[in-house]
């Protein structure tokens, strides 16, 4: 019988559904904090079934490809020039969203991170690998809500908190790089940077 053996590359080096802590700009503008990515978030899109946010999740915040199959090579052939950016080349952050969170009422202790990303990822059927590089929507850029460990109630063991939701929102008509109504939108700038 022969056996089949997978070059190195090709096999995934982490959990799908345990992505490691990772560092993100402080919200205070200079540093780096380690925050997680919400284990209730990744349960509850696993259990609906939701592959786009999970593989967003590994791209957009923890700054890899999905670790499935293939996901370093096969995507890369089909569009070698792809640049996904990662919660790490966030150009603005702002603090409170001005409306009901989630499941909570109050989403004025959320910091979120604006990315422009020109190319995204999605899940595809296919026999080689299952994720695929894409361009981003049009007019949009990519929000994460990240939350302080305080807030969670949790014990958070060394990290300042954690990513509770991400998302591709409409961008703003003037300033495309960010959020569309981003003044009234946050409840307070806390930096912004060229995007």
């Amino acid at each position: 019988m022969a056996q089949i053996i997978l070059h190195p590359a090709m096999k995934p080096k982490r959990e799908f559904f345990k992505p490691p802590a990772i560092e993100i700009p402080h919200p205070s503008g200079t540093g780096h904090i380690p925050i997680a990515v919400s284990s209730i978030v990744i349960e509850e899109l696993a259990k609906a079934g939701r592959r786009v946010p999970l593989f967003q999740m590994w791209s957009h915040i923890v700054g890899e490809m999905p670790p499935i199959n293939n996901a370093y090579h096969y995507p890369q052939i089909h569009y070698p020039d792809a640049v996904l950016n990662s919660i790490q080349h966030a150009h603005a952050c702002y603090k409170g969203v001005k409306r009901p969170l989630n499941k909570e009422d109050d989403g004025g202790d959320v910091y979120v991170y604006i990315i422009s990303t020109p190319q995204t990822v999605e899940w595809k059927s296919d026999m080689a690998c299952n994720v695929a590089l894409v361009d981003s929507p049009p007019n949009t850029v990519f929000t994460v809500h990240v939350r302080p460990a305080s807030a969670l109630q949790i014990e958070a063991a060394g990290l300042w908190g954690a990513a509770t939701k991400w998302e591709f929102v409409d961008a703003d008509a003037e300033r495309p790089t960010l959020p569309d109504a981003y003044g009234t939108r946050y409840s307070e700038t806390v930096w912004e940077r060229e995007g």
